[in-house]
């Protein structure tokens, strides 16, 4: 894959997959990492 060119017609779905993929992850986490601090800042008697 690393010596394909960037130009290659057949790897590009399979990479728009992959960097949909890696945002999808990154949402996530996102989400989790909010969550664990909303919950600590309520259960700290924040709000």
């Amino acid at each position: 894959v690393l010596r394909m060119a960037d130009d290659d017609h057949v790897m590009k779905p399979a990479k728009a997959l992959f960097g949909y993929s890696l945002l999808y992850l990154f949402a996530i986490f996102a989400i989790y990492l909010a969550d664990c601090v909303v919950g600590r800042a309520l259960a700290m008697g924040g709000a």
